[in-house]
């Protein structure tokens, strides 16, 4: 079965080299089980996949050639969230706006600080999403000052 957790952090990842490009598949519905199966019949096929959310990091990337697509930004959610513990956990299509704002209203804050490249990239796709923040690794300075 495969981690949630494991497709978020692989969230733009992209499994050998396709033959053309794909409009990616929302998920209106289906949950983790429609997610899961979509990439192991991928894998079982040998296909490439893309797998994203609102497709915000795409500007960065060389142009992706994948068999299959799936969009993650149906799959969105914060699923569990304790101030006190600074503990917080979303689905991999949580715009990363809905987490600022939950973290905000607790006077709490991202310490990754994570950049808003969408004006620099000419991305209008939407806001960026946790599984995207993940999965591309960026960061801002708060990075360093808490030991990133």
């Amino acid at each position: 079965m495969l981690d949630l957790g494991t497709l978020a952090v692989l969230l733009v990842a992209v499994y050998g080299v396709g033959k053309r490009l794909v409009r990616a598949v929302p998920f209106a519905d289906g949950g983790e089980e429609a997610i899961a199966a979509s990439v192991t019949q991928a894998a079982a096929a040998r296909e490439p996949l893309l797998v994203q959310g609102n497709g915000s990091k795409l500007p960065m990337l060389r142009p992706v050639q994948a068999a299959r697509a799936i969009s993650l930004r149906g799959h969105a959610g914060i699923t569990l969230y304790s101030p006190k513990e600074l503990i917080i956990s979303a689905k991999a299509g949580t715009p990363l706006p809905v987490i600022e704002a939950a973290l905000a209203e607790k006077g709490q804050h991202l310490i990754a600080e994570p950049p808003n490249l969408a004006v620099l990239m000419g991305s209008s796709s939407g806001p960026q999403t946790i599984g995207g923040v993940v999965a591309s690794g960026l960061s801002g300075p708060g990075r360093f000052r808490y030991g990133g």
